[in-house]
Order: structure tokens, then sequence, then C-alpha cells
């Protein structure tokens, strides 16, 4: 069976210091950190360590993750450093294996190669460059899988920093965009802008995402279409940090033209989500209630162009209220309870009543649990509308006696925290009713 050895023994010894500790999780009878060990043992490593990113959050569990950045870029080294010659044996036929290093500049230095920091670790194992040299595609693939890996690890550490050169080495490597990795070129972009964004630099973030859009637009994969129309949403919302409204709707827009028609619900969407999102920038809404008030008295006031708001619903209503997507149902129905909230700001009481009704008549026979939440909603809002008004306290009743009746049963957590709420409307108009006599 085939081995893997080490000519450099000093770069070998501190290689395998770093890494001793994972390796006794993959003992095998017969071997021992630094001695030769067997391809299949080492094989397995590869696989575990470097093509399965998220494996090493599983096995790293309980240690901080700048621990297993060291142990990425030890083990990258050990396996891409390496490569291997085949020589016969005499005593008993087998095929040997010796491994000829192929070491980084500063690689004999014991500080940078046992792992002792996260930034020498990284530095030590320079996957970008070992991916340049290397022809094996699958080893390739290897190296790439790292480096997303250590840029991950380094997010959640919280140096988003350091996160982002790894990511844009990546762009580098798929610049060319051949090849069937290329929606990882994708990603990496797509990654750039996220972080971005979390360093509170909106102006970045919307650059890497036009950057992405410009490389990426004319793709047809399916899977490089979604991380591109992705990213014009996420452009949308960086723009509204920036506060440049105008520019944040027309990319919601642009959205709207690429995918609305599309064949694929999942895309059409995408176009329902950015119309949404522009409503809601459009009417700024975001001072009303929360849905399960139980008083739509708070005092909120438009502060934006809510009729303008009104429109962009209705045009979601007319043009995807047909559609059997579910995910599109819901944005459908969060529309109209969106819409209900922008009249009653302009003091529509009748109009928002309206929409009310509008929820029930579409969804009211809809036993999906998104529906159930919307209808329950609608009812307890249209009682709270009507219990406003002096003569339609009988109809407020019955808007709750409604959810009462259809939804007492049901084990939802919102739906049943709305039924609690009908019921104590109900009872508070009841209290309110009953006459006063004088003794």
């Amino acid at each position: 069976m085939a081995s893997y050895r080490n000519t450099d023994q000093q770069q070998n010894g501190v290689i395998i210091q770093a890494v001793k500790p994972k390796l006794k999780l993959y003992a095998v009878p017969g071997t021992s950190p630094g001695a030769a060990h067997e391809e299949p043992f080492m094989q397995t490593i590869a696989h575990d360590f470097l093509s399965v990113p998220s494996h090493t959050a599983k096995t790293d569990a309980g240690r901080r993750p700048f621990k297993t950045i060291a142990l990425l870029a030890s083990l990258t080294l050990v396996m891409s450093a390496c490569t291997v010659t085949r020589t016969p044996d005499a005593d008993d036929g087998s095929r040997q294996a010796t491994a000829h290093t192929h070491a980084a500049p500063g690689s004999h230095d014991p500080k940078k190669a046992t792992g002792a920091s996260t930034e020498s670790s990284l530095a030590q194992s320079d996957p970008s460059r070992r991916y340049r040299e290397e022809t094996d595609p699958a080893r390739r693939r290897q190296l790439v899988t790292s480096m997303f890996d250590q840029a991950a690890a380094l997010g959640k550490e919280g140096d988003l920093s350091a996160a982002i050169p790894i990511y844009k080495e990546i762009e580098q490597i798929y610049a060319d965009g051949s090849g069937s990795d290329k929606s990882w070129g994708a990603w990496a972009i797509f990654y750039q802008g996220d972080l971005q964004r979390q360093m509170r630099n909106p102006k970045a973030a919307v650059a890497a995402y036009e950057r992405l859009d410009q490389r990426f637009s004319q793709e047809t994969d399916p899977a490089i279409r979604a991380i591109v129309a992705d990213a014009l949403f996420k452009k949308g919302e960086a723009l509204t940090e920036q506060g440049d409204t105008r520019a944040a709707i027309a990319a919601y827009e642009e959205i709207d033209r690429r995918y609305a028609e599309d064949r694929d619900a999942s895309f059409r969407l995408r176009a329902v989500r950015a119309l949404f999102a522009k409503g809601a920038l459009l009417g700024k809404q975001g001072a009303g209630e929360d849905p399960g008030s139980e008083s739509l008295n708070t005092g909120a006031r438009p502060t934006g162009d809510t009729f303008a708001a009104v429109a962009v619903y209705d045009g979601i209503v007319q043009r995807f209220g047909r559609d059997k997507d579910p995910n599109i149902r819901n944005i459908v129905g969060a529309t109209l309870l969106k819409k209900s909230e922008a009249l009653r700001l302009v003091g529509d009481d009748q109009g928002t009543i309206a929409v009310y009704g509008e929820i029930v008549d579409r969804f009211g026979n809809d036993n999906a649990q998104g529906s159930r939440v919307l209808v329950a909603t609608a009812f307890f809002r249209k009682g709270l509308a009507l219990g406003k008004q002096e003569s339609s306290s009988p109809a407020a009743i019955a808007a709750f006696d409604e959810v009462i009746r259809r939804f007492a049963s049901d084990t939802h957590p919102t739906v049943r925290k709305t039924v609690g709420q009908a019921v104590k409307a109900r009872q508070r108009l009841l209290d309110e009713a009953v006459p006063v006599h004088d003794n």
C-alpha cells in the first residue's frame, strides 16, 4: 500500500505537531503522528477537512474558529505540497510513494508552520498561490474549498477585513469566466458585498454587487442567475442604507423587469419580493404598530409617498394574485396587509376594511399555515377597525367571533395569540356596551 513521506523532516515535524490533535480522530492501526501515513488515511483527512466546508464546524464544536483556520491551512499544505512518485518494493511487491516537498517561502520557520497564529498560518498555506501552481483539477478544487472555509471562519471570528482579500483571490481565480465551477467566482463577489455591508460600507457593497451583475448577468445557468438576482436585491438594500432611495427603487425595478415573467417560480418570487420592498420603501411605514397589536390608535403617521406605495401594492396583487406558487401567494397576502396599513395611515377606514374583506375572500378557504395566519389577522384587524366606530360595534364583535370560531383549536402560535387577543377585544366591547344603572 502506498504511503506519504516528506523528505524535509523539519517541515514534516512542525506540520504533524500542528495537526496532531485532529489526527487522533482518524487513528489508524499501526500509524502514529510523525510516522509515514497510509494513503487512505491521508485521503480521508483531505476529504473531511478540504472537500466538505461545513464539516469543520461540526468537528470543531466548542473550539474557537481560528484553530480551525490553522488546521485547514496546515492540512492544505500537507496535501498540496507533495507530489507522489511510485517505486517497486522488492520485499512485498507493493508500490511505495515518496513525497517531494515544494515548500512555500518561509515554511521552514517553525513559528509560521505550527499554526501559532491565524495570520501566519494563512500566509504559510497560501492556497491561492498553490492553486496557480497546481495542475490537477481535483486538487485545485480542494484548494479553493479551503479558501472558502478560511474566509468563512474569519468572518465568524469577526475578522471581516481579513476575509475579504481571500474572497478577492477566489474572484481572480475565476476571472476568465471559464470552468464548471465559475459560480464560485460569483459567490466570492457576493460574499464581498455582504461583508462590506456588515462593515457599514454600503458604497463598497454596491460596487461588489454591480461587479457581479456586470460579469454574470448574461449567464443562463439557473444557479448563477439566482446569485445575480439576489445580488441585485442586496444592492437595493445597500443603496437604501446609503440613503439613495431613488437608486434603490431602480434596483428593485430591474429585478421586476428581468424576472417577473420567468417560468421558474423562484425567480418570479424574487420579482415579487423586489416590488414589495419598493412599495415599503416608498411608503416608509415602519413606524406602524405590530400586526398583532390590540390597538390601531398608535399615533403613526405616513412618512413617505403612501399613495405611490398603495399603487405598487395594487400592481403586485393584480399581476401575481393568481399565481399558484405558495410562496408568491404568501407575499400577495402580506402585500394586502401592507396596503391596509397604508390606507389606515391616510385615514381611509372604509378602504382599510375592504382590504381585510379581500384577504378573507382570497385566502379564507386555504388551510396552509401562512393563509391561516393571514386570515386570522385580517378578521382581528377588521374587528379593531369597526370597533372604533360606535355604530359598528355589533359588526366588530362579529369579526372577533369569526376569529374565535375558525381558529379556536389552531395550534400555530401566532394564530393562537390572535385568538386570545380577539377574545379580550370582544369582551372589552361587550363591557362597554353594558348600560350603567343608577342605584
